[in-house]
């Protein structure tokens, strides 16, 4: 069920910035995607529920740094830069649950 929620968040979520960004290339709105999703991906390493993320802002803030530690720990080359582009990706998905459902509770219970 999981799978198929994040499947379809990942094309409406494609979708959004299609339309939020419309000059876009179709490789940075790839790497927008990836970005975004890089701790869903990796959810189990960081301890963490993905969607728990979306509550706030404050929280995607307050993750800040235990991504910076996982990105150090996993000896990436630029470790802040890497954190910041993240951190991005998952405002720019708070974004779209804000815009397109009111919250991520109301897409989650979609």
């Amino acid at each position: 069920m999981e799978k198929d929620k994040i499947k379809r968040l990942r094309q409406e979520f494609k979708n959004y910035i299609i339309c939020k960004f419309p000059d876009i290339k179709r490789s940075t709105i790839d790497t927008y995607i990836g970005d975004a999703f890089y701790v869903y991906r990796h959810e189990q390493e960081l301890n963490i529920n993905f969607f728990d993320l979306f509550n706030s802002l404050e929280t995607i803030s307050e993750f800040r740094n235990k991504l910076l530690e996982h990105q150090k720990n996993n000896a990436v080359k630029y470790p802040n830069a890497s954190t910041g582009t993240y951190i991005c990706g998952l405002n720019r998905l708070y974004s779209f649950f804000e815009e397109k459902y009111g919250g991520v509770d109301n897409f989650i219970n979609s």
